[in-house]
């Protein structure tokens, strides 16, 4: 693996491989239903919090924001474009050594789809199971795993309240609680399996909050 530059170089082109990709979601047989507990310990360690920072020419710090991302594959995590845009420094702390701060590469993003594809020397824990949206049930129950606030890898829990589509993007609509720093983080069905980036939720709108599926985050891996 290439080593990460000292600092993101966003602009740049990412390398595009000739071979075909292996599919995100794959067909899986009829899974067992977590408990919160079993969800957690399970999934927590695939879910960071992602610090976003601009540095000027002198290195002086210039702005910051913070939001969560998730791993879904070794080396490669999701989190949403609005949270690292206009920043040149993207970090996690290692869970397992919190004193080691990772920088990370921007390898692909997309304002539209407002998802960010990042890349690690590291190794991390990675989530194995994903379901489309098309498998996504009103009123089935979920989970969310973030850092709402920089509270890190908090859990909460709800439905799946509607299924949105604006323009040709799908959102899933859910009454798990969001707030500034959930951005990026994962919504997982009772199953443990992924089935979107949390996103938004709409301000002054009550439980309105929204995960964007993991299709769009497939298409954006194969460079669509």
């Amino acid at each position: 693996m290439q080593p990460v530059a000292t600092r993101l170089k966003a602009e740049e082109k990412p390398e595009v491989s000739q071979a075909k990709p292996e599919p995100l979601i794959k067909k899986e047989g009829l899974p067992r239903v977590l408990s919160a507990v079993e969800l957690f310990e399970q999934n927590s360690p695939t879910v960071h919090m992602v610090y976003a920072v601009t540095f000027d020419q002198a290195g002086e710090a210039k702005k910051a924001s913070s939001g969560s991302g998730v791993m879904i594959t070794p080396n490669y995590m999701v989190t949403n474009y609005h949270v690292i845009d206009g920043h040149n420094f993207i970090a996690t702390r290692d869970q397992r050594d919190p004193e080691d701060i990772i920088e990370w590469d921007v390898i692909r993003q997309s304002k539209e789809k407002d998802l960010a594809i990042l890349r690690s020397p590291k190794e991390y824990p990675y989530i194995k199971k994903f379901i489309r949206v098309n498998k996504v049930k009103v009123g089935q129950k979920v989970y969310a795993i973030g850092s709402p606030e920089g509270l890190e890898n908090t859990l909460s829990e709800g439905i799946v309240s509607g299924k949105r589509k604006v323009d040709t993007s799908w959102f899933i609509q859910t009454t798990v609680d969001m707030t500034h720093g959930s951005s990026g983080g994962a919504l997982f069905s009772d199953t443990g399996a992924l089935i979107g980036i949390t996103t938004k939720g709409k301000e002054g709108g009550g439980n309105l909050n929204f995960a964007i599926p993991m299709d769009s985050v497939e298409s954006l891996i194969r460079n669509k």
